[in-house]
């Protein structure tokens, strides 16, 4: 969950595009990409073959790549 504090500084932030939240404990990626009207949508993943565009920097996450070396409790 976002400490929503934070993540309201963060939006006053004109230039910031993709806002990206990666869980520790879990298999579990937030994207926030900043929409043309100012919205904000949310993309997760959760699945080892789930993947995100992060169209600000022209990559693509994957989960398995991301959570590669990670050792998560069951």
């Amino acid at each position: 969950m976002i400490a929503a504090g934070k993540f309201e500084q963060y939006k006053l932030i004109e230039s910031l595009r993709e806002y990206l939240l990666i869980a520790s404990d879990r298999m579990h990626v937030d994207l926030y990409t900043r929409q043309g009207d100012g919205r904000w949508l949310l993309t997760s993943a959760d699945r080892l073959e789930d993947s995100l565009i992060l169209e600000s920097v022209g990559a693509r996450l994957t989960l398995s790549d991301l959570y590669e070396r990670v050792s998560l409790s069951a």
